[in-house]
């Protein structure tokens, strides 16, 4: 049985580990959010947060704790939240890099640049490459999705984001979410 200040000290151990996991995963090294990590973390802040610590420094050092991992979680969430609008920048910045001009190949779990519709043939083509290499790096195969097939759900997400938000010009793109690669359709404001 461990110690108020042991299970405070393991706490803080993990909330460092959790911070470091989540910044790995940001980075593409990990492929998955440390769901069981933060689960553990967790579970002990809502513990000791329904019987606080009754000793004055170690109830100190418990809020302190719980605020530090409370501003993480924000941050986190935030970043979490850009990578799947596409707009956080070390993912962009690392797409153009990687990414000679014309080629439309997603990296791990970082969404592609975006690929415009009404093109033609060519932007489908790249659209359907970049979904086709996300799948495969997912596991997911293309399933029987054809370029025509793939032409026509772009034809008819274009025709509904355009009676839902009239002018603007349409951009596609794939993005990788958990263990499924995606296609996102937003409208871009003249």
């Amino acid at each position: 049985m461990l110690t108020i200040e042991e299970e405070l000290d393991e706490l803080e151990i993990k909330i460092n580990r959790l911070k470091i996991e989540y910044d790995q995963y940001f980075l593409g090294v990990l492929k998955r959010e440390p769901y069981v990590l933060r689960g553990d973390v967790q579970k002990t802040i809502h513990r000791y947060l329904s019987q606080p610590p009754s000793q004055a420094r170690l109830k100190f050092r418990f809020n302190t704790l719980c605020a530090r991992y409370q501003s993480y979680r924000q941050l986190w969430g935030r970043t979490i939240r850009q990578i799947e609008a596409g707009t956080y920048r070390p993912h962009n910045f690392r797409s153009q890099l990687q990414d000679k001009p014309g080629e439309a190949s997603p990296s791990a779990g970082a969404p592609s640049p975006p690929k415009t519709t009404g093109a033609g043939t060519r932007a489908v083509d790249q659209l359907y490459e970049a979904l086709s290499d996300a799948r495969q790096k997912t596991g997911e195969g293309m399933r029987g999705l054809t370029r025509e097939k793939l032409s026509e759900i772009v034809r008819q997400q274009t025709r509904e984001l355009r009676t839902q938000h009239g002018s603007g010009k349409i951009r596609f793109k794939v993005v990788i979410e958990g263990t499924s690669a995606r296609l996102r359709a937003t409208v871009v404001r003249p």
